[in-house]
């Protein structure tokens, strides 16, 4: 599965690593990293935690989504998630 960015300038595949939420400055940043590295990709921001959360949710959904189909996307382009913008989350 990829996850598009916010700015839709960055395709990446959540089998690389993780996404996390950054608490550590407050600004409810969404990013990607991989395992057992310290370098990770801002892929959304939003104006609030619970936005972020639920932009969590929603990648979580999707991916859960997936896999319950058991869709093969070999050979093919694989699923994408796109981030969406601070406007578009609702809590």
């Amino acid at each position: 599965m990829l996850i598009r960015s916010q700015d839709k300038l960055q395709l990446i595949p959540l089998e690389i690593g993780y996404v996390s939420i950054n608490y550590s400055d407050k600004k409810n940043l969404i990013f990607c990293g991989t395992v057992g590295e310290e370098n990770y990709t801002a892929i959304g921001r939003y104006s609030t935690e619970a936005k972020a959360i639920k932009v969590l949710d929603m990648i979580q959904g999707y991916h859960s989504e997936l896999e319950n189909n058991r869709i093969n996307f070999q050979g093919y382009m694989q699923p994408t998630f796109r981030m969406p913008s601070d406007e578009e989350v609702e809590v």
